[in-house]
């Protein structure tokens, strides 16, 4: 069915077919004949859901998004890109200056972009999948020792 060339009555009609459990109900609670054009439809429905439409943060949101402690590259990136995706339209500048003020200042990585900084952000990939990879196959990059007992050794 061509809903472009239809006339209004039949979009209204052919609108309610359309929707969920949820918006179906409402359609269904409105009172007979209270809706007289499909404009009027469209206008009423958004309205009405307006509110839950997801609000997506301005790129700055990112520059609180921070390496934890003892968290691994891996784990923050992958927060890192849960953030980026509610942010509405960030740059790749704006992801790849937060992504890099956001690492552990003891990092590997960190310490090799702050001596050879990169050019774009999938260099800053490509330099974070092989220090991922070492990671992986090492560890952490500073071993955890135990503490030396005061008073000497036994």
């Amino acid at each position: 069915m061509d809903l472009q060339t239809t006339n209004s009555l039949v979009k209204c009609r052919a609108f309610q077919t359309i929707l969920g459990d949820i918006p179906q109900a409402w359609f269904r609670s409105l009172p007979p004949r209270s809706i007289s054009s499909w404009e009027e439809c469209q206008q009423r429905f958004l309205n009405q859901y307006r509110a839950l439409r997801r609000q997506l943060a301005p790129p700055c949101h990112l520059t609180i998004v921070f390496q934890k402690a003892n968290e691994p590259l891996r784990d923050y990136i992958a927060r890192f890109r849960c953030e980026v995706s509610n942010v509405k339209d960030p740059s790749d500048g704006s992801i790849l200056m937060a992504i890099f003020t956001g690492l552990r200042k003891d990092g590997k990585l960190y310490e090799s972009i702050y001596r050879t900084p990169v050019k774009d952000l999938g260099e800053f990939c490509e330099r974070a999948s092989k220090e991922i990879r070492w990671e992986d196959a090492f560890g952490s990059k500073k071993p955890i020792r135990p503490k030396e007992e005061a008073g000497g050794s036994n």
